[in-house]
């Protein structure tokens, strides 16, 4: 390596060092992980929030790491019996972070069902996204229909489509202000674990094999009803499909 920068000092090729040192194996470890702690900000605080959310500690995605992360920081690090020190550190920390975001997202699909109640049973062995998920849709599954619900604020004594899908995947961590469209929402296509069905009309969702749907609600007093079904309320055709990230 001195052989190789002393020519290229003495032919004037200074331009050429930067590219010449990443070669170098302490260059090379650049691309681990930061260290993140309290006041850290960037592309890593969201990639730790994600994941963290992902394990169900539910996290806004910022960018900023503050007061709420370094709770859930120690919160997870104490699930795994790692210091509670409020850091996201390398080697241990981001990789214990990334070993159980592999084995949560790696759970094959299991489906729920419904109780005598007509709420949803999570499967047992489901990512703890999905069972907070379908608590969040559980807890509206008998709220009203009204047009606008759930948009102006996460309690409302109503929701509509798009409010009722809101707050069930804000129940997981998925999404922190309601959405009327979900065009660009996640990921395109079917996922694992959720469904979101939308187009600029109606919205609905599949969690775990049930769907959730405004539709379903057609008995008892007008706008009543369960939002919970075990088949399909609104048709497949002239919706575009959906996922959060990972699920």
């Amino acid at each position: 390596m001195r052989f190789i920068v002393a020519c290229l000092l003495r032919y004037g090729a200074i331009a050429m060092l930067p590219a010449l040192l990443m070669m170098s194996p302490a260059a090379a470890n650049a691309a681990d992980p930061p260290n993140l702690h309290e006041g850290s900000t960037g592309h890593w605080v969201r990639l730790a929030q994600q994941d963290l959310t992902d394990l169900g500690y539910s996290l806004p995605i910022t960018g900023t790491f503050g007061a709420h992360t370094r709770a859930e920081v120690n919160a997870f690090k104490k699930a795994h019996q790692l210091p509670q020190n409020g850091q996201i550190d390398w080697p241990s920390g981001w990789k214990a972070l990334r070993k159980a975001v592999n084995r949560e997202q790696s759970i094959p699909e299991h489906f729920a069902h419904l109780n005598s109640k007509g709420l949803a049973v999570a499967p047992r062995n489901a990512p703890a996204v999905i069972k907070r998920v379908i608590a969040a849709a559980n807890h509206i599954a008998f709220r009203p229909y009204c047009y606008g619900g759930g948009h102006g604020s996460w309690k409302s004594p109503c929701y509509d489509c798009s409010g009722s899908v809101s707050y069930a995947l804000h129940g997981g961590g998925l999404l922190w202000q309601p959405l009327a469209l979900f065009y660009t929402y996640g990921q395109s296509g079917w996922g694992k674990w959720i469904r979101i069905y939308t187009n600029s009309q109606h919205a609905y969702a599949k969690i775990a094999g049930l769907y959730f749907d405004t539709v379903a609600q057609q008995w008892g007093s007008p706008g009543h009803g369960d939002r919970w079904s075990t088949k399909r309320a609104s048709p497949a055709s002239g919706f575009i499909v959906r996922h959060p990230t990972g699920f």
